[in-house]
């Protein structure tokens, strides 16, 4: 004996609700990638502010010791002795 077909079932019934589904995936991917991007972004934002950071401390640090230097050569040019003095702690 031959088993018959249930039923004709075809996929195109189910498209709407698969359809809805990969939809809602791609939406869901979208949404991460938008995430990730963000947080990628966050990070390299962070990253040029410490780096920016560093900058201007290596900046200001050269600033001074170029200042102190330049003070130091018109204290030895104008003639004097005693231009870099040592300090004694108080007794």
């Amino acid at each position: 004996m031959e088993r018959e077909p249930v039923a004709d079932v075809t996929w195109s019934c189910l498209m709407p609700f698969v359809d809805m589904d990969d939809d809602q995936h791609q939406k869901d991917d979208r949404a991460e990638a938008r995430r990730l991007e963000q947080r990628e972004r966050m990070i390299t934002n962070i990253v040029l502010l410490l780096i920016f950071a560093v900058l201007v401390g290596i900046g200001v640090w050269i600033s001074n010791a170029m200042l102190d230097a330049r003070r130091a050569d018109e204290c030895i040019s104008s003639g004097r002795r005693n231009c870099a003095p040592i300090e004694v702690p108080p007794r």
